[in-house]
């Protein structure tokens, strides 16, 4: 009895550390995209600081042609 105790305790271990591992790898794969994004996001904002700065450029330069 105690043996199938063990064994059934034990199994039950091993399907939580399963699962741990599993949960462990999904937040590796979220912590990945979310760099991306991150990255992404970084991106976008420095074309779109150059294109209001080229935006600011090319009026003070019509200002000066005027």
């Amino acid at each position: 009895m105690k043996d199938k105790q063990i064994a059934v305790i034990s199994e039950k271990l091993n399907s939580h550390l399963v699962l741990f591992s599993s949960v462990e790898k999904e937040v590796d794969a979220m912590k990945q995209v979310l760099g991306d994004v991150h990255c992404l996001v970084g991106e976008k904002e420095n074309v779109g600081m150059a294109m209001i700065t080229l935006d600011t450029w090319i009026l003070q330069l019509s200002d000066c042609s005027i």
